[in-house]
């Protein structure tokens, strides 16, 4: 068992090859996301790759952040998933894994290793080598075929709400370019974020993921009589299709915007032969009851830090006092500042 650092000229096309094939690969393991987060955030990487006979049988995106004076080594900024991405009938001896974090943190004065979600991480690894930081659930939903779906795994209310927007005449379909992101998508995404009081990616950020990962990205559109009134941007990775980032105007949610896209893309994931829909997060009630009518499965979600010794505070939502003030500003401040506080936080 070997190592390797790195090199995207050298490894890309074989660290992207074992993210496809992996079943928990996300858009936030290929080598296109690091480079988005590179050019928009301005994070160092510290990629490894683990290849046995020379063949790959696992992979560990990090990124080195100062973290308001507790530098750390994260996987992934930006992301609800990240950490290593291993085989699972891999037999890897996890003090090789130890004494490489080990000299990781050594050498980039990092003080711990902070994983995201851990999707791919083995139990057995994950016992050995990390401390656990239980926080919510996420949500897979497992495609079969529309008509299956619709009957078998949607609640009434999904169907009653799918009903609703189409008696509306809403129209959903996928676009995916750098003007409909630019203009379309990202106006939508920056008012949701104001709303929820939470600091917005730029529009670089976007249109660097469109730039390297346009294969994977795809943005479904809501329109009423020719205004964009809801978006969900998505991405498909191996045998699923992620849900990132959904938006929509506040004045047009009766129509139910967000379920027809959601079914929308639920409908093009199953027909392209797609084999799980992940919802993303559900951290509180109103995001459970949501994506529970679409018969989602609840999988436990948490944060693994090495090394296990380390005492570090559990993550938790920004201030209420600061999610008020961030509300108010005007929305070209809060693009303005969004970058400055994203690149803080490395979320």
């Amino acid at each position: 068992m070997e190592i390797l650092n790195y090199n995207d000229v050298r490894h890309a096309d074989e660290w992207d090859r074992f993210v496809t094939n992996h079943s928990e690969g996300r858009f936030c393991h290929l080598s296109g996301f690091m480079r988005a987060l590179e050019e928009t955030y301005g994070y160092r990487q510290y990629y490894q790759l683990l290849t046995d006979r020379h063949e790959v049988v696992g992979i560990i995106p990090l990124f080195f952040h100062r973290g308001f004076g507790r530098p750390r080594l994260v996987s992934q900024p930006a992301s609800e998933y990240g950490g290593p991405l291993v085989l699972e009938q891999t037999q890897i001896d996890p003090v090789i894994l130890r004494d490489r974090f080990s000299a990781l943190l050594e050498h980039t004065g990092a003080r711990f290793i902070e994983i995201h979600g851990g999707t791919g991480l083995p139990s057995r690894l994950r016992r050995e080598l990390f401390a656990t930081r239980p926080l919510h659930h996420y949500g897979v939903l497992r495609l079969t075929n529309p008509d299956a779906i619709w009957a078998h795994q949607l609640s009434h209310s999904a169907r009653k709400a799918i009903g609703k927007a189409r008696r509306a005449g809403l129209k959903c379909y996928q676009e995916t370019n750098e003007e409909t992101i630019a203009k379309r998508f990202y106006p939508l995404y920056l008012r949701a974020m104001a709303q929820f009081g939470t600091p917005p990616h730029p529009r670089k950020f976007f249109l660097s993921l469109y730039n390297h990962l346009s294969a994977n990205m795809r943005l479904f559109l809501v329109d009423h009589e020719g205004t964009t009134v809801a978006c969900l941007l998505g991405f498909t990775t191996a045998e699923s299709v992620h849900v990132v980032w959904t938006a929509s105007t506040n004045e047009y949610l009766d129509m139910r915007p967000n379920d027809l896209a959601h079914w929308t893309l639920i409908c093009w994931s199953a027909e392209n032969g797609f084999r799980t829909f992940d919802f993303g997060p559900v951290r509180y009630a109103g995001q459970r009851q949501y994506k529970e009518k679409w018969g989602i499965e609840l999988r436990d979600y948490g944060f693994y830090y090495f090394p296990p010794t380390i005492s570090v505070r559990t993550p938790y939502d920004a201030p209420s006092l600061f999610t008020a003030l961030w509300r108010r500003l005007p929305l070209s401040v809060s693009e303005r500042l969004g970058v400055h506080v994203r690149r803080a936080l490395a979320r």
